[in-house]
């Protein structure tokens, strides 16, 4: 959770706590971080946080608007590409590789310091979105059988629903609005 803290000349301060332990990071990016992260979660909570992430990086409506349009339009022009990307080189590698990139992605999301850097890093995100997104129901037929297909895809659009559900319930207890 976030805790008040002083500092050394008394001025207080926000801190990230995890599990009692103080980590030096910045709120504002770690709330950056969770907004801009995740494939399902990825573009609604950027939605939700996009007013403090445009305001902390001091960035203009044009910019602040690309932050999501970018994210749409890179990973619905190249889903047909990794389609077919999958069946050349496997969807597994090719799952495992964009779900890497997602991830490094949105730690530079999160570090990013202005909004052009910020944009890059978005636009790097929805490649890796748009692989896993392109992949994730192909795996899903695979790894269960016909009569079980329904309960895998069940599953994986639950426990979607509930991800982006906890994560919104997350942002909107930290603040964001």
């Amino acid at each position: 959770g976030i805790v008040y803290m002083a500092d050394a000349v008394g001025t207080q301060t926000e801190a990230l706590v995890i599990r009692g332990l103080s980590v030096g990071v910045p709120v504002r990016r770690v709330v950056r971080l969770e907004s801009l992260t995740g494939v399902v979660v990825g573009l609604s909570l950027a939605a939700v946080a996009l007013p403090v992430v445009a305001q902390d990086l001091g960035a203009s409506p044009m910019q602040a608007s690309w932050v999501l349009l970018s994210y749409m339009l890179v990973t619905t022009a190249l889903i047909p590409v990794f389609g077919r990307l999958a069946d050349l080189f496997g969807r597994r590698r090719l799952y495992m590789t964009g779900l890497a990139l997602l991830t490094l992605a949105s730690v530079g999301c999160a570090l990013a310091s202005d909004a052009p850097t910020l944009l890059a890093f978005r636009c790097l995100q929805a490649l890796g979105a748009a692989s896993v997104i392109t992949n994730t129901t192909a795996l899903i037929v695979d790894a269960f059988p016909a009569r079980m297909l329904g309960v895998g895809l069940g599953l994986n659009s639950t426990i979607s629903a509930a991800a982006q559900s906890v994560a919104l319930e997350r942002e909107l207890e930290s603040g964001v609005k």
